[in-house]
């Protein structure tokens, strides 16, 4: 028996181990590293500062919005939600002649908004401090959009504090504005 163990023992010496093929598996290589962008040149001491025009913001009070399509109703319907909604949070109790202003204020900056094409706006409401704020916003992509000066002369005979337009800021389109005093 010990002359079989070392006549193996030398034949598996003699004749060394091949892997088997399939051994070691084949791995995919490693992704390549994307290429990175270059750094930004630092701004130079001779730049302006850019001013960054803030979307509109409502937090922390009363807001209502409706969404309302191009068509000859809307400042009608607009104007009705928006002073119900004022009164539903009781701002316009025993003050019928500000209601007839919102209203009338309320329809000025839709009809506006409408003037502008496109097929829908937005009438934002809000209040803070006996104030209230009503917003148009026409959705029409427009680029420096000329100022209406007839159109705030219309508004301002209402007797609001301050009205205003623009057509800069994070949404396209113009917004109109105008702050209520109940």
């Amino acid at each position: 028996m010990k002359a079989t163990v070392e006549c193996m023992d030398k034949h598996a010496q003699e004749a060394p181990l091949k892997p088997r093929p399939d051994y070691p598996p084949k791995t995919p290589p490693p992704p390549k590293k994307p290429v990175s962008p270059p750094a930004p040149n630092p701004p130079t001491q001779n730049t302006a500062p850019v001013r960054v025009r803030t979307s509109v913001v409502i937090r922390d009070r009363r807001a209502a919005n409706w969404a309302l399509e191009n068509a000859p109703w809307s400042p009608r319907r607009a104007a009705e939600d928006v002073v119900r909604k004022v009164g539903e949070w009781g701002l316009l109790n025993e003050k019928a002649d500000k209601a007839r202003t919102l209203a009338q204020l309320t329809r000025l900056l839709t009809e506006a908004a409408l003037t502008d094409g496109g097929r829908r706006i937005t009438v934002h409401v809000t209040d803070r401090h006996q104030h209230l704020l009503v917003m148009a916003v026409s959705h029409v992509a427009q680029t420096g959009a000329a100022v209406d000066r007839e159109f705030l002369r219309e508004v301002t005979s209402l007797g609001i504090v301050e009205c205003g337009m623009d057509a800069d800021g994070d949404e396209p389109g113009n917004r109109r504005w105008a702050l209520l005093a109940l």
